[in-house]
């Protein structure tokens, strides 16, 4: 017989979670709070509520404000129209510049730095609170499924916050959350009971660069920096343009394949 035992050295022990300092914030009137997201920088926490009159809010903390100390909590709190009625989501951009609210009759982007509404997307969203939300690797689509039998997916461009080509769900059953696989091509849907079915909504394509002579050819989408990097992975609605640049002594004659033509970029 073979026992194997394995323990963490001391150095490695986990402590236990306490509480470091206790700040009330000057948003008194907050009796709930749901949704809570912290930018990728770590410098804002954002978080949604109902106050005691009943508006609901989003509320930013600066989270440097949180240190021990004396000085009050530096806040910011946004109260969106209250037409749309709740805010059941909140996701960040990857950037952490946009944040999006999925409330019961809209979804809506926000500038994390102003606090203010920049876009609403109110079609064919009404009736049902959103439960769940995702957002592309490049952040340049949202993913919000509302709480109804079968759940409905909203699909919006983030840019515009115009409506995409959503698959439609079929299993029965309410769709409570949702869930984007790493590469950005699958949504997997699921519910109370668990997961329910899942649905592409990309296609994942290869692009390779191939170099003859002297000279780069870099992306402005990021990913391809060639001679280093001259093969990646992209989603079929993703846009990218390749500029060349000749190496000194060398002149750039044109593109063949995909691109073509002797001007220094190709979309």
């Amino acid at each position: 017989v073979l026992i194997i035992r394995s323990s963490l050295p001391a150095s490695l022990a986990i402590e236990a979670p306490s509480v470091e300092t206790t700040k009330a914030s000057a948003s008194v009137t907050t009796v709930i709070s749901r949704q809570a997201v912290l930018t990728p920088d770590g410098r804002y926490l954002l978080y949604s509520g109902q106050n005691i009159a009943g508006a609901f809010q989003l509320n930013r903390v600066d989270t440097s404000s949180l240190a021990t100390g004396t000085g009050a909590l530096v806040e910011q709190t946004l109260t969106p129209d209250p037409t749309y009625a709740d805010i059941t989501i909140v996701i960040l951009s990857p950037d952490g510049k946009s944040a999006y609210l999925g409330r019961t009759d809209a979804i809506q982007k926000v500038d994390v730095e102003s606090m203010q509404v920049v876009a609403t997307y109110a079609a064919t969203t009404s009736g049902d609170p959103k439960a769940s939300a995702a957002i592309a690797p490049d952040g340049s689509r949202v993913y919000f499924i509302q709480n109804s039998t079968p759940g409905i997916l909203t699909v919006l461009d983030t840019a515009t916050m115009t409506a995409l080509a959503a698959p439609a769900l079929t299993v029965p059953g309410p769709g409570t959350w949702l869930s984007l696989n790493p590469l950005g091509t699958s949504l997997l849907i699921g519910g109370e009971t668990g997961p329910l079915e899942t649905v592409a909504v990309a296609t994942a394509t290869t692009l390779n660069v191939a170099i003859a002579g002297s000279g780069t050819v870099s992306s402005t989408t990021p990913g391809i920096d060639c001679g280093a990097t001259c093969t990646r992975s992209y989603l079929d609605y993703q846009s990218v343009t390749l500029t060349a640049v000749a190496s000194a002594g060398s002149t750039f004659t044109g593109w063949t394949g995909s691109c073509s033509g002797a001007t220094t970029t190709c979309t």
